[in-house]
């Protein structure tokens, strides 16, 4: 369990730096920059050389757009969480369907985030599907480093390792 979560930390911290030093080094705008700026909704300045009037910390968070920090992050530590799910439910085994499809809905939640990016108007949709590729690079490395010794140890969740099935992994059925 320990290295379930050291991965997990990991995942989430290295995603969280290159994150932030990418939005910095790009600076690339948000869909409303111009809003920031001119607040108002008129231009300033010399035709050519506009001058942003928004205040300082709004316009230097306005250029901080690629890559998405939510998506990167929820994307992180669900795709880690959808991988630990996967290692106990081993999806090419029969009858194991429905589970491999719960072990993969955390998927489903970072990507809704991901979409109210995009429709609330604060990310390109460009932002989003590098922050999401960051966040899934980053939870597939730390998970198979870190946490993917501990969980192929755990018992697994299936039909022939559930928890009702007696030594030796058979399952008991009885007649009625």
């Amino acid at each position: 369990m320990c290295r379930l979560l050291l991965g997990l930390w990991a995942a989430c911290s290295a995603t969280f730096a290159v994150t932030n030093a990418l939005k910095v080094a790009v600076g690339r705008p948000r869909p409303n920059f111009a809003a920031r700026c001119w607040p108002n909704g008129t231009v300033a300045g010399v035709p050519g050389t506009p001058l942003c009037e928004g205040t300082p910390h709004s316009v230097a968070e306005g250029l901080k757009s690629f890559p998405s920090g939510h998506t990167s992050l929820t994307t992180a530590g669900l795709a880690y969480l959808a991988l630990a799910l996967l290692a106990r439910v081993r999806p090419g085994e029969p009858g194991n369907t429905w589970r491999t499809m719960a072990a993969l809905s955390p998927l489903a939640l970072a990507l809704y985030v991901g979409v109210t990016r995009v429709s609330d108007y604060w990310h390109h949709w460009t932002d989003v599907a590098a922050g999401a590729a960051l966040g899934l690079s980053f939870a597939t490395l730390m998970f198979h480093k870190l946490g993917a010794a501990k969980a192929e140890e755990a018992a697994p969740l299936g039909p022939e390792g559930s928890a009702d099935a007696p030594e030796g992994g058979q399952t008991v059925t009885s007649a009625v």
